[in-house]
């Protein structure tokens, strides 16, 4: 079940930058709590309890305000106001600094270097806030005597502007450096992923904050700088281009892909992804009059050519709520595409999608851009399985390519394609299912030395009627997982690849054992299994096809189709691997399934079924042949050579049996619902199949 996303505005106040300033309500809190923190980080050994602590803390300020004179104008604001009302401020220090203990407890929150490098750069800000005042004062008492005294005091507290400022400035550069840094190492963490996780959630909200903090810092600096300059002073020009500069690299940096866009497109269908933009725009010290998002593809190698045309089908627009910035494209389609060669392979090249957004302020235009994850585009479902099968193999092995030579260890690829099955159905592979596709990767020959070969695995395999490849019979399975059967899946009652020792665990159990397992013949198909009461062999039944699966009433879940038949198959009571009751096992599905009993009680079918224990094809065709016609509970059976034991490479549903009605030639019915349901079956090969009307 997916679960429900935070509330980015909520995510926001959580992190622990917001949480921390929260519980200092004013500037001079803030500031003392700043300043004690600081000298801790100088002084690792000593606990703020000891009573040495006051003095090292008093040489601390004084060396501060020694070595960084704009200090000392908020100091002596500080120790004025403290003189004033010392005992309360005493007390709201200590609640404070007690309530910002409480955040840590959990062990989930604390302050990173990004914190703490950006709370001094605030303490910075605050004493350039307070030192302006003073700078006015002056110019006042200036204009009113022209004095030496005023002129120097003015000219001194210039110069310790300007050092100050510098100091935020490279202060500035190191913080987004080091964002940056936490910037790409998310990137990289979601380079698999196609939606974010909730801890990359997180710590884009938690990037959103620093960003609101450095732009609100500079919006105070730069109108420090103004103020400044209002009285005449020609300082500060390099500095304001240095502010600038800093401002295009936060904005550049705010535009992230929050949903990526499928990693494969198939042209003329729309392609949903989403784009955050990481700053509130609401507090920005500048009105915003104008945002434009524009989205161009591109081949993945070559950024700057055009490689095609975006269609959209509606208009742009961010939705802003508080802190929440972002723009859904739900409406986003691949309308032309251009390859390098008319010829070319869907899984030979790649392509991007460039997401552009201009923000103007007044007369200032600033940009950004984001690239998404690397696709592939499709002109028609049936490439969708070796393209999806391309981006998994990339995605898993960056360093190996696709070419005809390369290959992987299996235990790796076993891992892969855990991946890729929980990616696509949200299920889980367990090791049984992993060995059946390693058999059934030998004998379709991919396996080589060990090795699973990537060029072997695109290869069409022939079997009569079909011809298919690894991957396109892999992706079937998914997909019919995904839509069909997900609910049994993860309540464990669909074995789906089968090994060798399974199908002899199977062929020991009791009678009415069975299992369901994925056809070989026919893409996205069930085979039934089960253990004869009669013969006491395995038989099986099937496939049951996605085509029969989606014929069903519209209101019934998507397992309907398997479950009614399961239900009704008398001849399987009980599963092979747990030796569970269906009627236990199946016990919540069928009460889903609506009562239609009028309906079945005039539903006429017969299963024709196969035994599995067979000899090769040579001595299967030397095998005499039998057909039994009876009523719906009787089975019609073609009977082969047994042999004492199973080897899959041998086991073939090439010829499946499958379900038959009595009158209705080669359609199938099965009703357990209200409504019949009529499909053709897929890869049946009606000359093996006696049926007497």
């Amino acid at each position: 079940m997916e679960t429900i996303e935070r509330p980015w505005n909520l995510l926001y106040d959580e992190v622990t930058y917001n949480r921390v300033k929260l519980h200092y309500e004013s500037d001079f809190a803030l500031g003392v709590r700043i300043l004690n923190a600081k000298c801790l980080s100088l002084n690792v050994n000593i606990n703020p309890l000891d009573p040495q602590y006051n003095q090292i803390l008093d040489e601390f300020i004084l060396n501060l305000k020694s070595s960084d004179p704009i200090f000392k104008y908020w100091i002596e604001d500080l120790i004025k106001m403290m003189t004033e009302h010392f005992n309360q401020q005493i007390q709201f220090f200590s609640k404070s600094y007690e309530l910002e203990q409480k955040i840590y407890e959990d062990g989930t929150h604390r302050l990173t270097q990004i914190d703490n490098d950006i709370h001094w750069l605030l303490m910075l800000n605050m004493c350039n806030k307070t030192a302006m005042e003073r700078y006015k004062s002056y110019w006042e008492s200036y204009s009113v005597r022209y004095t030496t005294q005023w002129e120097y005091h003015i000219r001194n507290l210039n110069m310790e502007l300007i050092g100050s400022i510098k100091k935020v400035i490279e202060l500035l550069y190191t913080i987004l450096q080091n964002i940056d840094v936490q910037r790409e190492r998310l990137i990289k963490s979601q380079k698999n992923e196609q939606k974010w996780s909730k801890y990359i959630r997180a710590s884009y909200a938690e990037i959103q904050v620093w960003f609101d903090e450095i732009v609100g810092i500079i919006g105070d600096t730069c109108q420090v700088i103004q103020d400044i300059q209002s009285y005449g002073q020609t300082m500060f020009n390099a500095e304001l281009e240095e502010i600038k500069d800093i401002f295009e690299r936060i904005i550049k940096s705010t535009l992230v892909v929050e949903l990526q866009p499928a990693d494969v497109i198939k042209t003329e269908v729309n392609s949903p992804s989403t784009v955050r933009v990481l700053l509130t725009l609401s507090n920005i010290f500048i009105k915003i009059d104008d945002l434009k998002l524009v989205v161009t593809i591109s081949m993945h190698d070559k950024l700057n050519e055009s490689a095609g045309k975006i269609k959209m089908t509606r208009q742009i627009q961010f939705k802003e709520d508080g802190h929440d910035i972002f723009c859904e494209l739900k409406q986003l389609k691949v309308e032309k595409l251009c390859r390098r060669r008319q010829q070319e392979s869907v899984i030979e090249q790649k392509y991007i999608l460039i997401y552009r957004l201009r923000i103007q302020f007044d007369n200032m235009k600033f940009y950004a851009s984001v690239i998404s994850w690397p696709v592939f585009v499709i002109v028609h479902h049936s490439q969708e399985p070796l393209a999806k099968a391309a981006s998994m193999w990339d995605k898993r092995f960056p360093n190996i390519d696709r070419s005809k030579t390369k290959s992987v260890p299996w235990v790796d690829m076993g891992e892969a394609l855990k991946w890729f099955f929980h990616s696509v159905t949200k299920c889980r592979l367990n090791d049984k299912q992993l060995e059946g596709l390693y058999e059934k990767a030998m004998k379709d020959k991919i396996i080589d030395g060990g090795n699973f070969v990537w060029a072997e695995s695109c290869k069409a395999k022939s079997v009569p009627q079909l011809k298919y490849s690894f991957w396109e019979w892999f992706y079937s399975a998914m997909k019919l997982t995904r839509d069909s059967i997900y609910d049994l899946w993860k309540d464990g009652l669909i074995d789906g690849f089968v090994s060798t020792k399974v199908l002899n665990d199977l062929s020991k159990r009791p009678a009415g054992s069975f299992l369901l397992r994925f056809s070989e013949s026919v893409l996205a198909g069930l085979i039934i299994m089960w253990v004869d009461k009669e013969k006491m062999e395995v038989v099986q039944a099937g496939p049951i096809s996605s085509e029969m699966v989606k014929n069903r009433a519209s209101d019934d879940p998507s397992y309907a189709v398997i479950v009614g038949i399961i239900r009704d198959l008398a001849e399987c009571t009980h599963f092979s691997h747990n030796g569970i009751s269906k009627e236990m096992a199946f016990e919540k599905f069928y009460k889903e399934l609506r009562t239609k009993s009028a309906s079945n009680k005039n539903s006429k079918y017969e299963i024709v079924i196969k035994t599995t224990f067979q000899a090769t094809v040579r001595e299967a065709e030397n095998n005499s042949h039998s057909s039994v016609v009876g009523d719906k509970n009787t089975l019609i059976s073609t009977q082969t050579k047994s042999l004492p034991s199973i080897n899959t490479s041998e086991i073939s549903d090439i010829a499946p049996p499958v379900f038959t009605p009595l009158s209705d030639g080669l359609k199938f019915k099965y009703n357990f619902g209200v409504e019949k349901m009529d499909v053709d079956p897929i890869g049946m090969d009606a000359s093996n199949t006696n049926v007497i009307e």
